[in-house]
């Protein structure tokens, strides 16, 4: 898959974990206000939504055609996306929400999609920064910390009624920003020794993953066996 392709491929990525996860962040953060007699004003914004969107998807299009200049103006729209895209989370106001560390665990992974775009940004206008570097902060920082967090929350929803149960569980989505931190400028210890760390991070935080799942699978099965004891007495 040659350069181009795949940049496509991840922008369109972060284009629907902008929308969808703004969708599931922006009415999560008001109902948590709400339940500390706060008002959020400031929820879905469409019109730093659509602005963004539209940016985006010119964007996509641009990065199909070939001409010299299309490599400065796809950074200006999409450092002037990410700009619209941090002004919107800052509208959130995520200063509030922090008592709530599944919240501030997406805000987080949300926050890594405007570091991509950034980082896309440098990388169309200098060589000293290059693609296939920047791409991990999507793919790895953004990808991966917001699909963590979903994935914790909807289970402990379920299961436990909270989202926000175990609180601890979702420090391991750090170990996941130290994966993309290290993916991203991989000389600080050098290249191999970078990977590996990179790596381990990335395994140890959805193995931690994994084991929660695990223990709110037993948990559910555990209710379930009390309910079906109850209903036979």
């Amino acid at each position: 898959m040659s350069l181009k392709f795949l940049l496509e491929a991840v922008l369109l990525l972060s284009v629907l974990m902008f929308y969808m996860r703004g969708r599931i962040i922006a009415p999560a953060l008001a109902g948590h206000f709400q339940s500390q007699n706060r008002f959020l004003k400031d929820r879905v914004q469409p019109r730093f939504e659509g602005s963004i969107l539209i940016l985006l998807f010119s964007v996509l299009v641009l990065n199909l055609l070939t001409f010299t200049w299309i490599k400065p103006v796809m950074a200006a729209l999409l450092l002037f996306g990410a700009l619209l895209c941090m002004i919107r989370v800052l509208r959130w106001r995520p200063w509030w929400s922090y008592g709530r560390a599944d919240l501030l665990a997406m805000l987080l992974g949300y926050s890594w999609i405007v570091v991509g775009w950034v980082g896309i940004a440098l990388s169309l206008i200098t060589a000293n920064f290059p693609i296939t570097k920047a791409l991990h902060a999507i793919t790895i920082g953004a990808l991966g910390t917001l699909t963590f967090t979903v994935m914790s929350r909807t289970r402990s929803h379920r299961v436990l009624r909270d989202t926000n149960a175990k609180p601890f569980v979702f420090i391991l989505v750090l170990l996941i920003t130290a994966a993309a931190l290290l993916r991203l400028n991989p000389i600080w210890l050098g290249y191999s020794q970078s990977m590996v760390l990179a790596a381990c991070c990335w395994s140890f935080a959805f193995i931690g993953l994994f084991a929660w799942l695990m223990r709110l699978n037993k948990i559910e099965k555990k209710v379930k066996r009390q309910r079906q004891l109850m209903q036979d007495k």
